[in-house]
């Protein structure tokens, strides 16, 4: 009777470590003939319940009748006779041989041949091992355990579970190696679009609490071809959305196979782009010295739009000889100081020495990582050029040079009517026709839109594929392999999309499961980023695997065969728990100890105890854990109800005295299974349960 209790006991902790309603248990007591204790269910507190009513009754063993009613049970379990994929166990606990061996093999195979793994639990030195060799499920080192006596059960309990439980996983990180190229416009919001979700290169950075951020610097974002024209009314990025369909890595595809994009992406402004930009000004006596300072105030206008660098400025004044003003450079403030001392010189409008200046100036900048960059020449007069076949020499040879050419003509019609074929012979060029200089402090903007341009970059991304459509392959380390970090379900976007954190209640479950391990946090429940009330968890070793492509590519080299997909399991957050903390307050507990741990004031073991109770609350994650306290000594009182508010329970924590009187533990272990009790009854019931 005193060995069956421990047995009873041992259940009891088994069904304590269970995930219900996930997980589901049933019991059958057998000796001579077996008995239903209760048929498989979901509820711990009937469960809990059914195991307090066992009672010990002696017979033969014989386990043929156990096993045909853990047969039946399964069956009654599964409303369609078939168990789909749950996994079904039976744990068969004894200290002897049974006397009816054939009949427990024969009904054994029948469980083995519906997938029924069976473990045994083999207590006693006595008994001999052949039958129970071929009983258990294989590997023997996994379903079979023989033990000395019953006392020993507690310690292989941890084993056994190890054995038939398992955990699922979540998809925390993925990445894929499309090639992201040829994008085409789409109209849909971008969180309309199917897919998921995929960090583009160059922008989004994993910070050290396991957060992706979205950092914005100039080279922020995958660079693309498109360019869009600047413009004064978007200083912020501008969202542009796009489809493409892009190329898998290794593979030459047949896109005319595809119908549907794979991946759509929403674009982002960028800066102004490289720019070299020459301001020509007319200086002639028709001019005045009244409106070149007007000229100069427009060109002060323009220099303060431009983003210097990458944009470089220089100033040219002209009449029938040329002043250079400023040289053409990237820094701003020498711009405008240049501009601030530019003084007014008469004389007749001759334009082509300041064309010749100035394509002199744009061969001198073509150097180093500027070779490709735009060049602009703006032109600012006030009639038509004394030197009209010079000009149009230099127009050409401005215009083979790839300089587009651009003219700011004022005053009346008659007297500009010969600048219009000079910009035509530029590619983009342009003559801005204004009455008189008092209209340029608004032309500015209107001016540089049509010279300056701003890079669009991909700021995110979704892909279409299935992500569980096929087996995934194990990789050593997700972070070398190459591709784009793809968000898979989980990751929520925070502060205006620009901080993307891991919350896995809507994440992606991953069809592959592994042992469970009392050791090991699980996996399905840990946070990687920073925790609410700043706990930091010690780091588990990832889980890595990888996707394959979604079915044979068409190709001239045949099918794709690296994965698509790659993604990177981690741990989350502690499980749900209700934990009831028992605390011994009795100055018995004082003065039982040995003199060298007991000297000093009375009750300095009852402040080890409570130091021990803050720091175990410390490491606990609320509100998945709720916690309460039952203060006992010659009786027992809840000091505070299951909480999820840590500040609360310390400060009752706090509130504990020693108290005269025993210890006595009972009326305490009651207290705290009402509290487990009312627990169970206020929707927490599945949870799992501590005390």
């Amino acid at each position: 009777q005193e060995d069956f209790a421990k047995s009873v006991g041992f259940l009891e902790f088994v069904l304590g470590s269970l995930e219900m309603p996930a997980v589901r248990m049933g019991v059958v007591q057998f000796h001579h003939q077996s008995k239903v204790i209760s048929e498989v269910s979901d509820d711990p507190d009937h469960l809990r319940r059914c195991l307090k009513g066992m009672a010990y009754e002696p017979g033969e063993t014989r386990v043929a009748p156990a096993l045909e009613s853990a047969g039946v049970l399964f069956r009654n379990a599964s409303p369609s006779g078939q168990p789909g994929d749950r996994k079904r166990v039976v744990v068969l606990v004894t200290d002897g041989d049974p006397n009816d061996p054939e009949e427990t093999l024969r009904h054994a195979q029948i469980l083995k041949d519906e997938n029924v793994v069976i473990v045994v639990v083999q207590v006693g030195a006595d008994a001999t091992h052949r039958v129970f060799d071929l009983l258990s499920s294989r590997p023997c080192s996994t379903y079979q355990h023989r033990l000395a006596d019953y006392g020993d059960l507690m310690d292989v309990s941890a084993e056994v579970l190890k054995g038939v439980l398992e955990v699922g996983t979540w998809v925390k990180r993925a990445r894929c190696n499309l090639n992201m190229a040829d994008f085409g416009r789409v109209a849909k919001p971008m969180d309309e679009e199917d897919g998921e979700e995929l960090l583009v290169r160059k922008g989004w950075e994993l910070d050290d609490d396991g957060r992706w951020c979205w950092v914005a610097h100039e080279r922020s974002g995958m660079p693309i071809v498109d360019c869009i024209p600047w413009d004064p009314k978007h200083p912020v990025p501008k969202k542009v959305l796009m489809q493409r369909k892009p190329i898998a890595n290794g593979a030459k595809v047949n896109m005319g196979l595809q119908t549907d994009p794979w991946i759509s992406v929403q674009l982002e402004r960028d800066g102004q782009k490289p720019l070299d930009l020459i301001f020509c000004v007319d200086s002639s006596m028709s001019v005045g010295r009244e409106e070149f300072s007007k000229a100069m105030l427009f060109i002060t206008n323009a220099v303060m739009c431009l983003e210097m660098p990458p944009v470089q400025a220089g100033v040219l004044c002209f009449h029938h000889e040329v002043n250079q003003v400023s040289p053409l450079c990237g820094d701003r403030d020498t711009v405008l100081s240049r501009l601030r001392g530019a003084a007014f010189e008469p004389g007749e409008t001759c334009m082509a020495p300041a064309l010749r200046h100035a394509s002199a100036m744009m061969m001198g900048s073509k150097s180093g990582t500027r070779k490709r960059q735009k060049q602009v020449v703006i032109v600012l007069t006030d009639g038509n050029p004394n030197d009209l076949a010079d000009t149009e020499v230099e127009v050409k040879e401005l215009t083979r040079q790839g300089v587009q050419l651009g003219f700011v003509q004022l005053g009346h019609e008659t007297a500009r009517q010969g600048l219009g074929p000079f910009a035509a012979k530029s590619p983009g060029g342009q003559v801005l026709k204004l009455q008189q200089y008092s209209e340029l402090s608004c032309a500015a903007h209107q001016l540089l839109r049509t010279v300056l341009e701003v890079e669009l970059k991909v700021r995110r991304a979704k892909c279409s594929l299935d992500l569980l459509a096929h087996e995934y392959q194990a990789v050593p380390n997700l972070d070398s392999v190459q591709g784009h970090e793809m968000l898979v379900p989980g990751w929520r976007a925070k502060d205006d999309q620009n901080i993307m954190v891991w919350e896995p209640g809507e994440a992606l479950p991953f069809h592959q499961v592994e042992p469970w391990d009392p050791d090991c946090l699980p996996a399905s429940r840990r946070l990687l980023s920073l925790l609410p009330d700043e706990v930091v968890l010690q780091e588990q070793p990832p889980l890595l695997w990888t996707h394959p492509p979604p079915g044979p590519v068409p190709s001239e080299q045949g099918c794709q065969t690296d994965p698509v997909v790659k993604v990177h399991l981690a741990p989350f957050r502690q499980l749900p728990l209700d934990l009831v903390v028992c605390l011994d307050s009795s100055l018995l507990l004082h003065y039982s100890q040995p003199a060298s741990l007991s000297e000093g004031a009375p009750g300095v073991l009852v402040d080890y105890a409570k130091d021990f109770v803050q720091r175990l609350v410390h490491e606990m994650h609320v509100p998945e854990v709720n916690v309460a306290l039952v203060n006992f000594h010659d009786r027992a009182e809840i000091m505070c109800p299951l909480t999820a508010d840590r500040e609360t329970f310390l400060a009752q924590l706090e509130s504990v005295a020693p108290a005269p009187g025993e210890a006595r533990l009972a009326p305490a272990l009651w207290e705290a299974y009402n509290l487990l009790g009312h627990a169970a009854d206020g929707g927490r019931a599945g949870w799992a349960s501590s005390l």
